[in-house]
């Protein structure tokens, strides 16, 4: 967890020098770009993770590495370029991209919170059935 918060300091502290000195980019561009990019990077995952579950996508799309990370990306960059401009040139994202991606660090521990819940939950639905196809298995013995 503290290396999360290395690398976020480390993301932001880098887009915030890169993007004004370099790219020439204004503070609150600045500033939306690591938002929507934690956020891009939070929804982008969920997504993937949620995916995942289904089998059809398993199945079909999502039965290498490569493409898991290929749909990541996807929803990553697809969240960051609709919400930000000034990142769809080529020449910007390609310098912005590691340092916004390092600003993700402070996106995981939230990530955790929200998949233990979501794990949790799935548990517990899990546990639910269970219980409810052994009360059926015994009402239906006696």
């Amino acid at each position: 967890m503290m290396s999360a918060f290395v690398f976020g300091t480390i993301g932001i502290a880098s887009s915030y020098w890169l993007g004004s000195f370099y790219f020439r980019l204004t503070p609150s561009v600045i500033f939306l770009s690591i938002l929507v990019s934690n956020v891009a990077g939070f929804v982008a995952l969920l997504s993937t993770l949620t995916l995942e579950r289904q089998d059809w996508a398993r199945r079909y799309y999502m039965n290498r590495s490569i493409t898991t990370w290929s749909v990541l990306s996807g929803f990553y960059f697809a969240i960051l370029f609709i919400c930000i401009p000034e990142l769809r040139s080529f020449h910007v994202i390609g310098g912005m991209f590691l340092p916004l991606l390092f600003s993700t660090g402070f996106m995981i521990p939230l990530f955790g919170v929200a998949q233990d819940r979501i794990i949790g939950r799935a548990q517990r639905k899990a546990q639910e059935k269970a219980r409810a196809q052994q009360r059926d298995t015994l009402q239906h013995s006696v």
